[in-house]
């Protein structure tokens, strides 16, 4: 189908499915609708058409900018046959922003613009880029990703290529996938570049990348290089690589440090610049290695210095190593002085730089030296060799000043050279060594030796190459001295009671000992064997101060030595001879005083518990609490046998030890059985006369109240003189044989002046308060009725005055008496008054004196004048 055919298609087809705008449409296919939105410099076309046939012509406008053919656009009229309408073509070369925004089509008639259509053209966005490895390293895979992504856009097909460096063109690669695999060198590029094409118009979007590419280092130069320097001057060395990344490091084969550059210099060399150079060139390929051998040359050179000094022994080898450096090879050769030595295979040996002399003597003694010389100069070494010879034997040794424990000596030694001088001298004393002096000196003194000993003396000459011959030998004594101990030592002992002597004879003073004495305080002398070493010396008071002095004697004389020792604390002294306080059954009390001397520590006492009929016992006490001075100490002896005779001894023990034991008491006798009886008997009989004694008192106590109380009062009240009047029973002691019970008819109180006969009374004292306040007291006489009905109180009723009345009242008739007031008297202050009953002797405290006095005996008043003044005339004396 040609063209022109498919246009008219798709302007048919645009008639029938576009809008209706008055058949003014937009005429694309489906894929180039996609291009309404280009890439920037994508070309696109689109049809603006018209059926109908008014419309004289069309045109475009973008953006209200009418559009005519240009570079960036072309507009062209599409033929169409005249009865099928007009079509325009508007074709965008390259789309940039400029070509964006509102494209419109107009249609004319008559020069007028009768209808029109828009269109909004846009960019279109995209990505694309090459993703993967940042680095690609010689002999490693590595794989690039050409990512594309557009909406309603597709790529189509991947190109790819590359190119080493800017001077080189791009290399075709691969045409078939996104993917890049990078599996050897032939494919690794600095710079990568990726060619999609984009549907539907096959577009080409192009992106690069540059990545960083990693060889293997290169030489460029051989892989050792060899250089050579005079001393002094300077040299570099190049480490020949390239590649990409490359660190360079330099090492040497003595490990001293270098610099880590791509070129080293080395200033001002000497030999010790010489030696064999490494450079390692590395990046993340790998590594590479370039060998650097430098030599360096100049005149010899010796680490020595130019004079050594040497000391040998005679018959030793003397051996000579002349040590030096020399590029190129040098010529050794030896002198001894100025005359220039040879090998003679005999005491001379020469070895280039060792010279060696056996058996050397005095004789080989000189300066030798080493000459060495090369092409750039020469040095001189010098070594001065001195042989060491025996020195001669000392002479004429003389003695002086000899005393108990010393000598002087000189000598003389005059050596030929100073090759046998002696460095010092050994004096030897009965042939053993004593004493090293100075080989400067020939005096000396020697020391240490005993008194009255004999003695040889020789002085030898000593020096490295050995030793002289003896002096000739002398002989000699010394004096004679007193004797002398090496110490003398006291300790003082536990206990307090004696010391330790010990001491060690230094010397006799070349005489026999005569004696050996140790003296107390300058009043006891004691005199113990010399050779035994040690002496306890006992008896002594404890925390006492002692003077002990030592003396030693021979034939010359006698030396002394003194110490002064305080001993130490002892045990507690004897204690006073106890007492036997109290003796039992089975036990013992004693009493006795605490020691003297370390009562203040005493942690027990210890009782011997001696018996006739058994072996001694010892108990031993705990102290719970230290006594006091003077105080008295108690002890119970307990677990004894019953009827046996014991003695007690006691003794005080302290942390130190124990005391010595008291005396021991009388012997004493336990109690036996028969004489429990007695301890129990004796107690109950005096506690039952105690008893009997106390009963007999209460007896005669009692007769004598129950005396006093056997008088009744009787009281008759008479009307009309307004007086009291007392009436007194006869009385008689309760305990008169011949008289009666109170209450018998024999004790009947007598009938009354009015022919009544009286009844018993109890006096009861009143206290009457007033409507006016005026205090007033009174007594209330009562009468109690017998039970039966009877006046007559009952036998056993005692009246007394000192008996509360509440004593006399029921219960001294058996529960059942009635009381019957008789007379009431008003005492005091006349007027109304309410009276309340109580026994006087439960009266208010405010009463000043008791109705009766507090006497067993009434002796003169039964009334008191001051509580009841009304009656006190009338009052009857008892």
């Amino acid at each position: 189908m040609s063209q022109s055919h498919l246009l008219t298609l798709l302007a048919l087809v645009a008639i029938i499915s576009a809008p209706v705008q008055g058949n003014l449409v937009w005429v694309y296919t489906t894929s180039s609708e996609v291009l309404l939105q280009p890439f920037s410099g994508e070309s696109f076309t689109i049809y603006c058409f018209t059926d109908n046939s008014s419309h004289d012509s069309l045109s475009f406008k973008l953006n209200n900018q009418t559009l005519s053919t240009n570079d960036e656009v072309t507009i062209e009229t599409v033929p169409l046959p005249s009865h099928a309408g007009k079509q325009l073509q508007l074709t965008i070369n390259a789309f940039s922003m400029a070509t964006a925004g509102i494209l419109t089509c107009q249609a004319h008639s008559d020069g007028s613009v009768i209808q029109e259509i828009d269109k909004n053209i846009t960019g279109q966005n995209y990505s694309l880029s090459i993703v993967g490895s940042g680095s690609i390293i010689e002999g490693r895979d590595a794989v690039l990703y050409c990512q594309f992504h557009s909406p309603g856009r597709n790529a189509d097909g991947y190109t790819w290529k590359g190119k080493r460096n800017e001077s080189q063109e791009f290399v075709l690669l691969d045409c078939n996938s996104s993917t890049l695999n990078v599996i050897n060198s032939s494919l690794i590029f600095d710079e990568y570049s990726c060619e999609v094409s984009v549907t539907p118009t096959d577009f080409k979007l192009t992106t690069n990348r540059t990545v960083t590419t990693y060889f293997i280092p290169e030489l460029t130069a051989n892989s050792t290089i060899s250089s050579t320097a005079l001393i002094g001057d300077n040299i570099t060395l190049h480490c020949s690589f390239t590649g990409t990344g490359l660190s360079y490091t330099w090492s040497r084969q003595d490990g001293v440090p270098l610099p880590s550059l791509k070129t080293l210099t080395l200033y001002n060399v000497t030999y010790a610049s010489a030696g064999v150079y490494q450079c390692v060139a590395s990046n993340l390929a790998g590594n590479e290695t370039q060998i650097h051998n430098v030599t360096i040359e100049g005149p010899p050179q010796s680490s020595m210095t130019s004079s050594v000094a040497i000391r040998l022994i005679e018959n030793e080898t003397i051996g000579l190593f002349c040590r030096f450096t020399s590029v190129p090879s040098a010529t050794v050769q030896w002198y001894n002085g100025s005359q220039l030595l040879a090998d003679n295979n005999d005491r001379v040996i020469l070895f280039y730089d060792t010279l060696r002399i056996t058996s050397a003597s005095v004789s080989d003694s000189g300066v030798y030296k080493c000459s060495v010389t090369n092409e750039h100069g020469g040095i001189t070494l010098s070594y001065n060799v001195s042989v060491i010879g025996t020195p001669p034997s000392p002479k004429n040794v003389a003695l002086s000043n000899v005393t108990p424990f010393s000598v002087s000596l000189s000598w003389l030694h005059t050596p030929t050279s100073i090759l046998v001088k002696p460095d010092w001298f050994v004096i030897k004393i009965n042939g053993t060594q004593v004493l090293n002096v100075s080989g400067e000196l020939t005096t000396a003194t020697v020391n240490g030796l005993s008194p009255g000993g004999y003695y040889s003396v020789e002085v030898f000459a000593v020096n490295t190459a050995g030793v002289s011959k003896a002096s000739e030998l002398i002989t000699f004594s010394t004096n004679k001295t007193v004797p002398l101990l090496a110490y003398f030592n006291v300790t003082a002992l536990a206990g307090g009671r004696s010391i330790l002597l010990r001491w060690s004879l230094l010397y006799n003073g070349g005489s026999p000992i005569t004696s050996f004495t140790v003296t107390i305080n300058d009043l006891v002398t004691l005199s113990p064997q010399l050779d035994t070493g040690s002496f306890i010396m006992a008896d002594l008071e404890p925390l006492s101060v002692y003077d002990i002095t030592s003396s030693i004697a021979n034939l010359i004389g006698q030396s002394s030595e003194s110490v002064t020792i305080t001993t130490a604390r002892g045990p507690p002294s004897q204690p006073t001879t106890p007492s036997v306080a109290d003796v039992g059954m089975t036990d013992v009390t004693l009493q006795f005083s605490f020691p003297s001397i370390g009562s203040e520590i005493i942690n027990n006492y210890i009782v011997n518990v001696s018996s006739t009929e058994s072996e001694l016992v010892t108990v031993r006490v705990p102290v719970t609490r230290q006594p006091l001075p003077g105080e008295n100490i108690t002890i119970l002896v307990t677990s004894l046998s019953k009827g046996r005779s014991y003695s007690f001894s006691i003794a005080a023990e302290t942390q130190i030890g124990r005391g010595e034991f008291s005396n021991y008491t009388s012997t004493v006798t336990t109690g036996t059985d028969s004489m429990l009886l007695y301890y129990i008997i004796v107690p109950i009989s005096s506690i039952f006369v105690l008893v009997l004694l106390l009963l007999i008192v209460s007896m005669v106590c009692l007769c004598v109240i129950k005396r006093r109380q056997h008088t009744k009062h009787t009281i008759t009240r008479f009307s009309r003189r307004n007086m009291y009047t007392s009436h007194m029973f006869p009385s008689s002691s309760v305990c008169d044989k011949d008289s009666q019970p109170i209450g018998s008819e024999a004790d009947s109180p007598p009938q009354s002046s009015l022919g009544l006969r009286e009844e018993p009374l109890v006096l009861t004292h009143h206290r009457t308060q007033s409507v006016s306040s005026n205090a007033s007291s009174h007594f209330t006489l009562q009468s109690r009725k017998a039970p039966g009905g009877g006046n007559d109180p009952p036998n056993n009723m005692l009246l007394s005055p000192f008996s509360p009345p509440h004593e006399t009242a029921d219960s001294a008739y058996g529960g059942s008496a009635e009381k019957v007031n008789h007379t009431y008297a008003e005492i005091g202050g006349g007027g109304n008054s309410v009276t309340s009953e109580k026994p006087f002797f439960n009266s208010p405290p405010n009463i000043n004196r008791p109705f009766f006095s507090s006497a067993p005996m009434i002796n003169k008043k039964v009334f008191d004048a001051d509580i009841f003044p009304s009656i006190h005339n009338y009052a009857t004396d008892v």
